[in-house]
Parts: structure tokens; C-alpha cells; sequence
């Protein structure tokens, strides 16, 4: 009789358990916002990075301006392709040395509008940035994840040499005033998949202080694939090959059980 309580005990308890690790499994699957049905990939066209006020906190986005109606996504729902077509040859000479040496290939999304090419810069004209009519704005960029360098910098046309905003180890934030429109180079080094950190500093009109980072994915060359739209698929799957473990141990164990 002992035995048979005992049996029982473990048997419910092990379906309790494995029931707990599905429910969690689930929770961390939403957690990880895998939502590639809802991601939009922009690989050609005019979009910008910028930021926007929701309720009494500050959120980067992309204005994704690809369609008829130019239309504000969340950063974590877009994938910007720089596709092969994007690919360019370093020049000789010095003012560029800093993206390589001469001959040296790269993926390119230019300053200037090129046809069939991702034309991406970054704003601060969104609706509510010009009502709330912050003091300062700052942003800054940075490389999180990615296979090779990324500079962005500015070019002027041979008037001047190009002048340099972010790259590896150089992130200072940069000035940006409200209603303001930008477009500038970003080169890519290598083709892969990138994660870039884009963090805005804003100071509002009574003095307090703001901020706000958003990811921006780059799948750099054609054949670059994306893992996860958030870019958190590296959080996840240990996790998730961890509860499967559990999961997988409990039901073979209330198997030998019902076996006895």
C-alpha cells in the first residue's frame, strides 16, 4: 500500500512537473518576441532611424517610408537587408583608409539615393518630438553583434576629407536637433548578420534627463539570414535546450513508473 501511494505521489508530481516546464517553455517563447510573421524587411528604399515619445518615455523606431504611407515601426520588427547590390570597391588613396585598404570589397548603404539599394539616415521629425520640444537630443551608435566593422561617416563630395560619426571604438554621442533629417554612409566590412545598439540622450524642457536604446538588425549580402527578429535567439536557445532536457527526462521516467 506504501509503495502504491508512494508511486502515485512521485507520478503526479512528475506531471505536475513536466507541466511547469511546458508553461515556462512557453512564457520565455513569447518572452523572446519570435514574431517572424510580424517582422517587415526593408532592403531598398527610404527609411530612418529615430525616436518618438510614448506616453511619458521615449522609444526608438524606424520610419519605414517604403509604401505610400511612410509608417513608424517598433526597431525590434524590422530587418534592414543591404543586399549584394549594395557591394562596392574601396578607392586608393588615404581619405578612406579608415574602411580598409584600397581594392578591398564592402556593403555600402550611401549617403545619396542609389537605385535598388537600402537608403537608410535617421530623424527627429516624428510628431511628438516636435510637441515635446526637448532641449537636446543626442544620438549614438554602436556595434553589438556582427561578423565585421561597421563606420558610419559622412562624405562631401571631394570638398573636404569624409568625416567619421561611429565605428569601432569610437561611439560619442552626436548632437541632433529637433526637425532634423540626416542621411550619411554606413559601411560594412563583412557580410553577415549585425545587431546595433542606437541609444538617443534626450534632455527634456524642464531639465530632466531621458533615454532610450533600440537594436537595429542588418542581414549584410544575399544569402544572410536572420535567427531571431529581436536578436535575443542567443538567450533563448540555451534556455530552451535546457527545459527540453527536463522535460524529456520527466516523461521517461513516468513512463519506467508506469511500467512497474
Amino acid at each position: 500500500m506504501v509503495g502504491r501511494i508512494t508511486r502515485g505521489v512521485t507520478l503526479r508530481a512528475l506531471v505536475v512537473l513536466t507541466a511547469l516546464a511546458a508553461i515556462v517553455a512557453m512564457a520565455l517563447w513569447a518572452g523572446t518576441g519570435l514574431r517572424a510573421a510580424d517582422t517587415v524587411e526593408i532592403s531598398r528604399g527610404h527609411a530612418d532611424v529615430g525616436i518618438l515619445r510614448d506616453g511619458s518615455s521615449w522609444k526608438v523606431a524606424v520610419k519605414d517610408g517604403t509604401g505610400s504611407t511612410p509608417t513608424w515601426r517598433d526597431a525590434s520588427d524590422v530587418v534592414l537587408r543591404v543586399s549584394d547590390q549594395a557591394r562596392q570597391q574601396l578607392p586608393a588613396g588615404d581619405e578612406y583608409r579608415f574602411l580598409g585598404s584600397a581594392g578591398d570589397m564592402i556593403h555600402l548603404i550611401p549617403q545619396t539615393q542609389a537605385e535598388g539599394v537600402l537608403w537608410l539616415g535617421w530623424n527627429t521629425q516624428h510628431s511628438s518630438v516636435r510637441a515635446a520640444d526637448p532641449r537636446t537630443i543626442t544620438f549614438a551608435v554602436s556595434k553589438k553583434q556582427g561578423p565585421g566593422d561597421l563606420h558610419i561617416y559622412l562624405d562631401y563630395g571631394g570638398f573636404r576629407p569624409p568625416r567619421q560619426l561611429w565605428g569601432p571604438g569610437r561611439s560619442q554621442p552626436v548632437s541632433v536637433p529637433v526637425d532634423t533629417h540626416t542621411h550619411a554612409n554606413w559601411a560594412f566590412s563583412e557580410p553577415g548578420r549585425y545587431v546595433v545598439d542606437f541609444t538617443a540622450q534626450i534632455t527634456e524642457k524642464d531639465g530632466s534627463r531621458r533615454s532610450a536604446t533600440g537594436q537595429l538588425q542588418f542581414l549584410v549580402g544575399d544569402e544572410a539570414v536572420v535567427t531571431s527578429p529581436t536578436g535575443r535567439w542567443e538567450v533563448w536557445g540555451p534556455t530552451a535546450l535546457a527545459i527540453g532536457l527536463v522535460v524529456v527526462a520527466a516523461l521517461v521516467t513516468i513512463r519506467r513508473i508506469l511500467r512497474h
